[in-house]
């Protein structure tokens, strides 16, 4: 894991800019949030959410114990207002570092109706403990079902997939959460979203995470629809003068996408492994690639300070195996093929499913910053 170094403002005037911010933010909520004292400067609180160990998304793990902000969050927080909440839970004190103050909020949408965030400073730290122990219920079952109280739109193939294809993992695939970070933007209506940057522990490493939890309706949980481990720094993101995150478009970057897989050079700047995965071998199988298609589910997208925009994606790509031997097969699809009780023809077809994160301009062309790629179906 690569760790990223602050740019920009000397730490004295970022603590400045972060004590004024808060200083107004506490004035007007503290009764809400009944904190009895400040921030040291916004980036050095600590956080410790369902401590447990392990990770079903991928390899890298929690040991216990606090950890404090790394560089590459700092990174985030340059210029944006931090929120400070603290309270405790089950004996375990929770400090959220959260861009943008908590309460109803204020800010003119184009029709000029005034919108609140889309989830307060206090819920988030509960959607996101209350989150890591579904989880951690579902990663130790036996059945699938437990998943779909945790996980939605893109994220919910990939994960119940690879849930079908090695069922019940052990504890040590338990996951904890530390020092989130909240992109929350201004919401009215439902579905509802918002980001989040987290340290993720599982079986004895730290990564970094980012994340989009979603709320369908009024009556409805939060599930997470993208989460993704990201290693690098992501673009400044914009915020009003509250410190909340503009929602935008996506800007067409999942259809660039499906283009440059497709074999459209010039839809989109990849990076090495968007580039290498046309020419991706398996085996001495033959692959030839079918549809690719954005989706399944909605892409999500925060503004950049340049007027450019941070977008969590999905892109879904077909392709058929043909010729080759058994043995060769990739693991994964001849695990898939087994729990369905079949055996490899002359062909196989098989279905994969990308998460992206990816930065769209505001003219020119989209980037990937990031993918992770699963097998979602294989006949």
């Amino acid at each position: 894991m690569r760790s990223l170094h602050r740019s920009g403002s000397p730490s004295g005037s970022l603590r400045d800019q972060v004590s004024r911010r808060l200083e107004t933010c506490l004035r007007t909520r503290s009764r809400l949030l009944r904190l009895s004292r400040g921030c040291c400067g916004g980036w050095c609180g600590r956080v410790r959410l369902a401590p447990t160990e392990g990770c079903f998304f991928g390899s890298g793990g929690w040991g216990r114990g606090d950890l404090h902000l790394p560089d590459w969050a700092v990174g985030w927080l340059v210029g944006i207002v931090v929120g400070f909440a603290a309270r405790v839970v089950s004996g375990v004190l929770l400090t959220a570092l959260v861009a943008g103050c908590s309460g109803s909020g204020g800010g003119a949408r184009e029709t000029g109706v005034v919108a609140g965030p889309a989830v307060a400073a206090e819920e988030s730290l509960t959607v996101l403990r209350e989150w890591a122990e579904r989880h951690n219920r579902a990663v130790t079952s036996e059945d699938v079902e437990p998943w779909q109280d945790a996980v939605t739109g893109a994220l919910e193939a990939p994960v119940t997939a690879r849930a079908r294809r090695f069922g019940k993992l052990p504890k040590s695939a338990r996951i904890s959460l530390a020092n989130p970070v909240f992109y929350v933007p201004r919401q009215s209506e439902y579905p509802r979203w918002f980001g989040v940057a987290a340290l993720e522990r599982s079986g004895g490493g730290d990564r970094q995470v980012l994340g989009v939890f979603v709320k369908e309706d009024a009556a409805g949980g939060w599930r997470a629809a993208h989460w993704l481990t990201f290693k690098g720094r992501p673009p400044q993101l914009a915020r009003d003068k509250e410190g909340y995150v503009p929602a935008v478009s996506e800007s067409g970057l999942p259809k660039a996408h499906a283009r440059y897989l497709g074999g459209d050079d010039d839809a989109l700047i990849p990076d090495s492994y968007t580039s290498n995965a046309r020419d991706q071998e398996m085996g001495d199988w033959t692959v030839e690639r079918g549809a690719v298609t954005p989706g399944p589910g909605e892409s999500y997208a925060l503004r950049t300070e340049d007027g450019g925009a941070l977008v969590w994606y999905a892109v879904k790509e077909e392709k058929t195996l043909a010729g080759g031997e058994a043995s060769t097969l990739p693991e994964e699809v001849r695990v898939h093929l087994e729990k369905n009780g079949e055996e490899p023809g002359e062909t196989v077809q098989t279905t994969w499913q990308w998460l992206v994160i990816g930065y769209a301009p505001e003219s020119g062309k989209g980037r990937v910053l990031g993918e992770s790629v699963s097998l979602v179906a294989a006949r």
